[in-house]
This record gives structure tokens, C-alpha cells and sequence, in this order.
């Protein structure tokens, strides 16, 4: 007997498939008897979505680092098994398309989004992040509402949103990310050497002299240390913390503000981040790519994709179709918060708002950022 569960197929005896169709359904319904804390994009007259107005929304304060307003939704473990029950037997459960079950846990009905709450310049509860503004245009494309889980992006991220069918749609993970399907990759972009443009004669290369004494912020166990190591640069390295909660501490963009106040002379670090924050500074800073070394490694570039859960096929051509058809609307935004763009040969490009495709810089391979 050949029973879908959870998308994938599954050979046993009647006996067997049964036992494992009901351990599926118990774990599923109890995941669904749990609140499932979910936020919407709020407006700011008050309102969420078209016409609909919270007056007194449920709040977790544990997913509450800004005001956002969370709806809070809890089926009894009876009605969940029913449900789930009713969508096995009958095979239209409420995620299928066009009344035809595909063994896959999206809901069709909004956009469902998995996020951090405070994570610029990705994405913040406020909408203020590229990443929230693809999702816009992703929405607005599929004609659904966007509806955002938010949680911190560190250990656990994808456990407790993606995996545990709160949201079906990551915005940016790396490709080759085993947590996830990868859907087509939307960008390039490569961890960067940043120094204070007024320094330019002697934190430029790290190559330099003057870099064998430089104080360089680094973030712990990136692959640009790997650098440093083989470089011998270990002499005055900061190091900053990768994993940590971004309600409380955003170490990345304290490396920048650090750099800017002179208290570290250059600064490796990941390319979106430190684009973001740069020209927000009071003084200019230079981003310069980082580029990989075959024969050393690790790579110091990465191809970008979103993230959905594995075994989801229609889902993830939907989202392939949604990239390909907006990849220049795509690319636009991620100009606009300063991320470094790389071509298919690690070539640094950047994107003329009134053309539809990316075109090569004149003045070489840094950026140049001021306030």
C-alpha cells in the first residue's frame, strides 16, 4: 500500500501504512492545537489589511519586540484532528490549490512569510527591510495578503517557523542550505573589506603593511577569519558575535558604527549588512568585495535563494516563476539598500534604476559610501 504523507511516499503493508498515517495525523494535530502566533503587516492608521481593524489583539510578548499586533489561533485537539482527518479522506484539505490536494502544507490563501522582528537590513517587524519588500511584491504579484511569522534568525529559526508549517516562504538563504529547498537563487553577493575612505593608503589591502598592525573587526567563525589566519593577521582582531538574538544585540552593525568611530580600522563583514549600514555613518566608508580563493577557501561569495520546506514541487515552481518574472523589480530594491551585487563571474555590478538589467561599474570594484 503506497500512502502520501506529508508530501513524500511510503511503501509498507496496510497495517503498517495505517499505524504511520495516525502517528502523522497526531503530530500534526497536536502541532495544531498549539498556538500558532502569526503577524500581519499593520498600516499605520491601525489597520490590518483591507478594511479589518484590531482593537484588542492577542500578544505574545515573547515574539513581541516592537508594537505588532500577533493572532493568536487555537483549534482543540479534537477540531485539529478532525480537520486533518477530514483533508486525508477527502484529499481537499484547506492548503490545497483549486480544490485538488498536492501533498503539500502551503496555504493558498496569503502569503505566509518566516522573518526575523529585528533584523535590518533584511527585515523588521516595521516592513523597513528589502526582504519585506520582496515579499511585497511576491504578494502583490500573487494577489494574496502578506502574513509574517516572526522569530529571532538564529539557532532554532527554521525548527520552529518553516518546519513546524507556521509559514511556508524563507526570503534569503544560502544556496546549498540543507535546512531547506532552495528555490532559483535572486542574488549574488560576497562578504566585503570595509575601511574609512579617508584611510584609503593604508587599510585598503589587506595585503598591505599597514594591515599587519590594523585593528580588524571580524565576525567569530566567519570565512573571512580563515583569511586572517592564512594572512597572519591575528595580531589586533576584534572579534564579534555571529549567533545571537537581534531583539537585544545586532553585533554586525555595531562593527560598522565601530569602524566609523575609529575604534577598529577595518571591518569583514557580510556584504547586505555592511552596504546597509555604511552610509549611515557620520563619516564615509569604502566597501570593497572580498574575493574567493580556489585554492584556499572557504568561499567568500554566495548565491542567495529563498527557502521553502522539502518535498513542496508546485510550490517551489510557483516561487521560481514569481524570481524570474520579477528579477529586474528584484534587483532594483536590493540596489536601493546598498547590496553588493555580484555577476555569475564574482564581478561587482550595479543596477541602473531606469534600465531592466544590471549593468558593470565604470569606476572599478569599490563602493563608495556617504552619508
Amino acid at each position: 500500500m503506497i500512502l502520501a504523507v506529508n508530501g513524500c511516499r511510503n511503501v509498507a503493508s496496510t497495517e503498517e501504512s495505517v499505524l504511520m498515517v495516525f502517528s502523522a495525523l497526531k503530530a500534526v494535530a497536536l502541532h495544531a492545537a498549539k498556538g500558532i502566533h502569526t503577524s500581519l503587516s499593520i498600516r499605520s492608521d491601525g489597520a490590518q489589511g483591507p478594511g479589518l481593524r484590531l482593537k484588542q489583539p492577542v500578544v505574545d510578548q515573547a515574539f513581541r519586540p516592537h508594537e505588532t499586533a500577533f493572532v493568536s489561533r487555537r483549534p482543540t485537539l479534537r477540531q485539529a484532528v478532525g480537520l486533518v482527518l477530514l483533508g486525508v479522506v477527502s484529499g481537499a484539505g484547506p492548503h490545497s490549490a483549486a480544490g485538488q490536494s498536492t501533498g503539500e502544507f502551503v496555504d493558498r490563501t496569503a502569503l505566509r512569510v518566516c522573518a526575523d522582528p529585528s533584523n535590518l537590513p533584511f527585515s523588521n517587524d516595521r516592513g523597513e527591510g528589502f526582504e519585506n519588500k520582496i515579499a511585497e511584491l511576491l504578494a502583490e504579484r500573487l494577489g494574496r495578503p502578506l502574513v509574517y511569522t516572526w522569530y529571532p534568525q538564529t539557532i532554532g529559526f527554521v525548527r520552529n517557523t518553516l518546519n513546524a508549517l507556521r509559514c511556508d516562504l524563507v526570503m534569503g538563504v544560502a544556496v546549498g542550505e540543507e535546512l531547506v529547498q532552495n528555490t532559483d537563487p535572486y542574488y549574488r553577493t560576497s562578504y566585503v573589506l570595509v575601511y574609512r575612505s579617508s584611510d584609503a593608503a593604508h587599510y585598503a589591502d589587506l595585503d598591505r603593511p599597514e594591515a599587519r598592525t590594523a585593528r580588524i573587526g571580524v565576525m567569530a567563525r566567519s570565512p573571512p577569519t580563515n583569511v586572517l589566519v592564512r594572512k597572519g593577521l591575528l595580531a589586533a582582531v576584534r572579534s564579534y558575535p555571529p549567533a545571537v538574538d537581534t531583539r537585544t544585540d545586532q553585533p554586525a552593525k555595531r562593527m560598522i558604527e565601530d569602524l566609523a568611530a575609529g575604534d577598529i580600522d577595518i571591518a569583514l563583514s557580510w556584504g547586505p549588512i555592511a552596504g546597509y549600514w555604511a552610509p549611515r555613518q557620520n563619516v564615509p566608508l569604502t566597501l570593497v568585495p572580498l574575493e574567493s580563493d580556489r585554492r584556499h577557501g572557504p568561499k567568500l561569495d554566495s548565491w542567495i535563494s529563498m527557502g521553502i520546506r522539502h518535498n513542496e514541487p508546485d510550490w517551489k515552481h510557483q516561487i521560481n516563476t514569481l524570481i524570474h518574472d520579477l528579477q529586474s523589480e528584484i534587483d532594483r530594491i536590493l540596489n536601493d539598500y546598498g547590496v553588493p551585487l555580484l555577476d555569475r563571474h564574482g564581478r561587482l555590478i550595479t543596477v541602473d534604476p531606469m534600465k531592466t538589467e544590471p549593468t558593470m561599474p565604470t569606476s572599478g570594484s569599490r563602493v563608495e559610501s556617504t552619508r
